[in-house]
């Protein structure tokens, strides 16, 4: 066999594909996000996903601490909401959405940044939503550059994935009900 046998294999795989192919995954869209979850507006669907809001931030004071067997989180300081926003110096930040999520058993989220945050210097930060996660998430802000955000504003943008198979067990870890 040669390098030509192996091109006519290629050619015949482009020219007579399989007849079906098995979706691994999906996105959602945003109407079908929307249904996992509680407080929002039809302002915050968009096409692949739903956008999330700003409650509470805190800022982070004091060090985190991972161990084999245990996580302490460090204080978290709640900023000052003055007359309806927050004004963010440079720093780390955590955001309290407004939206209470529930991630369905067939499914993942995974949040990214409105990409109004990311022109301003700002960068949100956060960990897999597992399926069956229920709570009201709690998201990570790198503030580059100072910025003022006002309660109840879009920041990031929750974007849900549908698995191969449903979970048989949804998440039981320590920020399931967050509040």
């Amino acid at each position: 066999m040669d390098y030509r046998d192996n091109i006519t294999n290629v050619k015949a795989l482009f020219l007579y594909p399989p007849t079906s192919y098995a979706p691994i995954m999906s996105v959602l869209s945003g109407d079908d996000v929307a249904n996992y979850l509680e407080n929002v507006s039809r302002e915050q669907v968009q096409v692949n996903g739903v956008d999330l809001t700003v409650e509470r931030i805190f800022r982070l004071k004091g060090a985190g601490v991972i161990l084999c067997n245990d996580v302490k989180l460090p204080e978290y300081v709640e900023v000052q909401c003055d007359e309806g926003k927050f004004f963010l110096e440079k720093g780390v930040y955590v955001v309290q959405v407004k939206e209470r999520i529930s991630i369905p058993l067939d499914a993942v989220g995974i949040c990214l940044p409105r990409s109004s945050l990311v022109r301003m210097g700002v960068q949100v930060g956060s960990a897999l939503w597992d399926s069956g996660y229920v709570g009201y998430s709690k998201i990570l802000l790198n503030v580059e550059n100072p910025i003022i955000i006002e309660k109840g504003a879009r920041f990031a943008q929750l974007i849900l994935i549908r698995c191969e198979r449903k979970a048989d067990e949804g998440y039981r870890g320590r920020y399931q009900n967050e509040q």
